[in-house]
């Protein structure tokens, strides 16, 4: 199975990172006047929380940046263009670039490229 590549909001995730921690913060306030039942599905939805917002930052870490690999991906684009290209001159001394096909190149570079957005 070929990998597959998503791009997610950095931003959204760290808000959604936040409401978690301000709910768990509510919750063990509320958790502390609790007994019996109240507090065991109290416990159970902090520890849900704690589990999403570890899911969360475990996609922030795993992740790179879009901007970036978007850049080197024109790098590289350019720079097969320079190094597959030689300048001819006509009959009339007009100068002529020609270029080479880099396809297979580009095709190695996009087959390695990690977008975990």
């Amino acid at each position: 199975m070929k990998d597959e590549y998503i791009i997610i909001n950095k931003t959204i995730l760290e808000k959604r990172i936040e409401e978690c921690d301000k709910k768990i913060s509510i919750l063990c306030r509320v958790g502390h006047n609790q007994l019996g039942k109240d507090l065991e599905i109290t416990n159970i939805a902090i520890a849900k929380l704690y589990s999403e917002k570890h899911t969360l930052n475990l996609f922030l870490s795993e992740s790179t940046p879009l901007i970036p690999e978007i850049e080197k991906a024109i790098d590289f684009g350019k720079d097969c263009i320079r190094e597959h290209s030689y300048i001819a001159e006509d009959w009339n001394n007009t100068p002529i670039i020609e270029y080479h096909d880099s396809t297979e190149e580009i095709n190695r570079y996009i087959s390695n490229l990690k977008l975990d957005i």
